[in-house]
């Protein structure tokens, strides 16, 4: 059993205090069970009472031990970062001046800019987290077949452009990249 002293009561009164006034409910749960501590429970009760493991509970004490009540308001979560996060100014001045057409397309430029191979899904979430978001844009007929285009042209977008010079209609453009 873990022996920890409580040097005075204003200890406990403050563990008293924090354990429903916290902002943060972890923490709250950490100044419970140290209250409960303090008030002789055992580690099993104090671990069934707050619905933690035993394994957890020995590691608010020890926290405790070695840095008082500050060290247990500390919260550290666990945040990983992207291997590409240093490459992101690049990546983003890049793709403003060359617009990917594809995921796969974004995946092969981004790796030969910074050498780091990601699956496509890895890079679309990436990409999204850099405001870089993919947008379906209009077809035009096969670029190969010029009398389609030129059915597209006259019987299509002219008539289109021209309602939307009488009011009638709206017409945006967009491109296939769109930063934020």
């Amino acid at each position: 059993m873990l022996k920890l002293d409580f040097i005075t009561t204003e200890q406990i009164q403050l563990l008293k205090h924090l354990r429903f006034h916290h902002p943060h409910p972890r923490v709250r749960r950490k100044m419970e069970a140290l209250f409960l501590k303090s008030q002789a429970f055992s580690h099993s009760t104090i671990a069934d009472l707050i619905g933690v493991s035993p394994n957890t509970l020995l590691a608010y004490f020890k926290e405790f031990q070695t840095g008082g009540i500050p060290a247990l308001e500390q919260l550290n979560f666990y945040q990983p970062t992207s291997a590409l996060e240093p490459f992101k100014a690049v990546i983003i001045a890049h793709f403003q001046t060359h617009p990917f057409v594809s995921i796969n397309h974004a995946k092969a430029e981004i790796e030969t800019l910074t050498g780091i191979t990601r699956s496509p899904s890895q890079i679309c979430t990436f990409l999204r987290a850099l405001g870089i978001k993919r947008r379906k844009v209009g077809q035009i007929p096969a670029k190969a077949d010029l009398d389609k285009q030129a059915d597209f042209l006259a019987q299509e977008l002219l008539p289109r452009l021209q309602d939307a010079q009488n009011g009638t209609r709206q017409i945006f453009f967009s491109m296939p990249l769109i930063l934020f």
